[in-house]
């Protein structure tokens, strides 16, 4: 659905151009590291292999954010409708009959500035303040903490890793543990720990040896950026009140198991601007972003739960116990493992 939304805005070239390679395969893979035991995959093909869909002249195809995001604001910048103000913060508004007073601080100078607008659209992440100060509940639950790792790779292929993988999942006696992840398809990596109930400190906690028995074997690595982060299951009470609106992680929260995440909140955004259009131009009415709650609002309960569900699929830890052994117990505790996640799993990957 959002490659549909790239098309109509006329970047879906650059999105092409900028994401993974539509040539390579992407199977996700279960095993015990990446030159150790497989279990299973989930065979994906890659873009220009997969079957066009009848209900839609595009195709699912991968971007990292970090390339995506910049496609977006170029874009916003060509079109010249709006101006991007990076190095400000958020700090508080106020609202009237009229419209909506917004306080910013730049970040390098100290200085504040007051916006006027007709709405606010919230987007400012899970930890909204927009929300906050709004009353709005965030209810739902919070699953774990994790710690992620942005790595670059010199020369994976040396290491003769198990092939046609763009995802590892990875599995010990004590069930799954981690994840590894192509980014963008050449050397860099995204290595995830399954969470736990502790807050993990990247100052104190040493991801390296994770990484390396993720590999299973030797190479060459750079760590890029280590990434602690709350996985929570969490959607707003309402996405709207008065003025102003909350869309995106500010609406919702999802494990990113499934990818619901960037893909419901351009979905949001999508709906609720043909809304706001129609009420400037003159031809909607304030019913319309009443509409936006009433749509928008379970499509985030539903993604939310789905990839909740995904992850406890991911997490199940029965039946793990002999997956390093050797021989006919392990060979047989492998084989069971890899049936049940190949099927457990397809929603996630054919959602």
């Amino acid at each position: 659905r959002t490659i549909e939304t790239c098309r109509r805005w006329g970047i879906l070239d650059k999105v092409i151009d900028r994401g993974f390679p539509q040539d390579l395969p992407g199977d996700s893979v279960y095993c015990t590291s990446l030159t150790g035991h497989l279990l299973g995959r989930s065979i994906i093909q890659s873009t220009l292999e997969r079957p066009q869909p009848e209900q839609t002249p595009v195709k699912r195809q991968r971007c990292p954010q970090y390339e995506f995001d910049p496609i977006l604001a170029e874009e916003v910048v060509r079109l010249g409708l709006t101006d991007i103000r990076y190095g400000h913060e958020f700090i508080d508004f106020a609202e009237d009959e009229d419209g909506v007073d917004v306080r910013l601080k730049a970040l390098d100078s100290g200085a504040i500035t007051t916006i006027r607008c007709d709405y606010l659209v919230a987007c400012d992440g899970a930890g909204s303040l927009a929300r906050r100060q709004l009353g709005i509940p965030f209810e739902g639950r919070m699953l774990d903490f994790s710690v992620s790792a942005m790595i670059r790779v010199h020369d994976l292929a040396a290491i003769n890793p198990i092939p046609d993988g763009e995802r590892y999942i990875l599995f010990g006696p004590e069930g799954a543990w981690g994840s590894m992840v192509w980014v963008d398809g050449d050397q860099i990596w995204r290595f995830s720990m399954v969470g736990s109930q502790e807050k993990i400190d990247p100052a104190h906690f040493d991801i390296e040896p994770e990484i390396r028995r993720a590999f299973g074997a030797d190479v060459k690595f750079d760590i890029l950026r280590i990434m602690p982060w709350r996985r929570s299951q969490c959607v707003a009470a309402s996405y709207r009140k008065g003025r102003v609106l909350l869309a995106g992680d500010s609406a919702h929260t999802t494990s990113p198991t499934g990818g619901h995440g960037m893909n419901t909140g351009v979905a949001d955004a999508v709906d609720l601007a043909w809304m706001l259009d129609a009420i400037q131009s003159g031809w909607g009415s304030d019913g319309l972003l009443t509409a936006y709650d009433i749509e928008r609002r379970p499509v985030g309960v539903r993604n939310s739960a789905s990839a909740a569900r995904n992850y406890g699929n991911w997490v199940d830890r029965s039946g793990c116990a002999d997956v390093l052994l050797d021989g006919p117990e392990g060979d047989a505790c492998r084989q069971r493992l890899g049936e049940r996640l190949q099927s457990s799993l397809q929603e996630e990957w054919y959602t």
